[in-house]
């Protein structure tokens, strides 16, 4: 990772641009943008030139352009448009509103977002969409601009980490709660997850890493236990101490238990936690939950799981790799509040993502062949090597270039006259 010193964002390269969406912010905040730092081109879009006139008279370095991100086809015009202004490829630019719709749809085109979000809980209808970064304040949008803020825990520690062993522990932790059946579950997840037809899986660690756990449970045990280990540490310190820890099992036909060596170490970690890995288990097998809908998934996990002893007044984690819709999550989560617990929380690396299945460009081979996300068996260290690799004899390429490739291929090209509005949506 040596001279990769920058904000983790997924769809960019190198954060030179910010643009700001005004008209998502009350006037009165206005005066808080004199503590903007200045050391990336800062450009102002809004439909009030009354607003943008006084942006103008805070700064002289501040760009400003009348325009909007609302509307369906106007998100599109405004972002070409401002691209434009900054003299600024796709993967340099970030945009920042307090609107998560309008986010929604720039992600879509491949562009690097920031929600502005003060409250400490994101609604669970919301977190299908999560941009690249949540700040408060101006002082962490600075962090960002500086990089000193990596993105979500989950996706930055498994870069940083790279094979490397290196600890981190700093990130962005998402908190949200759902209701079941009556009762309010806490949900903590340290990043997203974007589904392998998503335009952002092909570069995205984290997704990649959980798929590959799935089918090699002990090639990421290290790097997960790890960031359990930490985002446990952060529900301590920020909701409440941890009594009870234990994962969703296998079903019965399932050889995998692929999340119990996590709880264990954890455990070891943590002597006040009680292992609990036997006391919930799978009574029967059920379908898959991929294919189901809403409904068809509560209905697929009733009653699947039991708990065994009584749990009155405790607080019990229970570990998952991905959450989506919580079916499986809540049920297990019930079950523990019928044997008394006080309070159940949720912990997953990752939030599932809605998908965003813009046609991409895939990375090349001198020979021909997609270059594909692969890990290194002796150090679990992620690069991009060649799908036909048996014969092909070409040099891979690292993570970091394969990551900037990835991009500037699938960069907004603001000149081309086949760009349609129907590409992006």
């Amino acid at each position: 990772m040596k001279g990769w010193k920058r904000s983790m964002f997924v769809s960019s390269n190198r954060l030179n641009g910010l643009v700001i969406d005004l008209d998502s912010f009350p006037e009165d905040f206005d005066d808080h943008w004199t503590q903007v730092a200045s050391s990336v081109s800062i450009l102002f879009l809004s439909q009030s030139e009354q607003r943008l006139t006084a942006i103008e008279r805070i700064s002289s370095v501040f760009l400003t352009h009348n325009g909007t991100f609302s509307g369906f086809l106007t998100k599109r015009k405004s972002l070409v448009e401002v691209h434009n202004l900054l003299g600024m490829e796709s993967y340099e630019v970030a945009v920042l509103s307090r609107n998560l719709d309008v986010l929604k749809y720039i992600q879509g085109m491949n562009v690097s977002t920031v929600y502005f979000f003060r409250d400490n809980f994101i609604k669970y209808e919301e977190v299908g969409n999560l941009p690249d970064f949540l700040v408060g304040s101006i002082a962490e949008i600075n962090q960002i601009i500086n990089g000193d803020l990596k993105g979500y825990f989950s996706e930055a520690a498994a870069i940083i980490y790279n094979g490397s062993q290196q600890e981190f522990k700093q990130g962005l932790v998402i908190v949200t709660d759902k209701e079941y059946e009556g009762r309010t579950t806490t949900i903590v997840s340290g990043g997203r997850y974007f589904s392998t037809i998503d335009i952002r899986y092909p570069i995205h660690q984290l997704s990649q890493r959980i798929i590959r756990n799935k089918d090699y449970p002990d090639s990421q045990v290290t790097l997960f236990s790890s960031i359990y280990n930490d985002l446990v540490r952060f529900i301590e310190e920020q909701l409440e101490q941890v009594d009870i820890l234990t994962r969703i099992p296998p079903r019965p036909s399932q050889q995998n238990d692929r999340m119990i060596e996590c709880v264990n170490y954890i455990c070891s970690q943590k002597a006040h936690i009680q292992n609990a890995t036997r006391l919930l288990t799978c009574s029967r097998d059920y379908q898959s939950q991929k294919s189901l809908n809403q409904e068809q998934r509560l209905s697929n996990i009733q009653g699947v799981f039991e708990v065994t002893g009584s749990f009155e007044g405790r607080h019990v984690v229970i570990l998952d790799d991905v959450i989506s819709t919580g079916s499986t999550a809540l049920e297990a989560a019930k079950e523990f509040y019928e044997a008394g617990a006080m309070r159940v929380t949720i912990l997953v690396l990752a939030i599932n993502q809605f998908r965003n299945s813009m046609i991409t460009n895939p990375l090349k081979c001198q020979c021909g062949n997609e270059l594909k996300m692969r890990f290194n068996r002796n150090n679990n260290s992620a690069f991009f090597g060649c799908s036909n690799y048996r014969v092909c004899n070409n040099r891979p390429l690292d993570f970091v270039a394969g990551v900037k490739a990835y991009n500037h291929l699938n960069k907004v090209d603001l000149n081309s006259e086949e760009f349609e509005d129907t590409e992006w949506f």
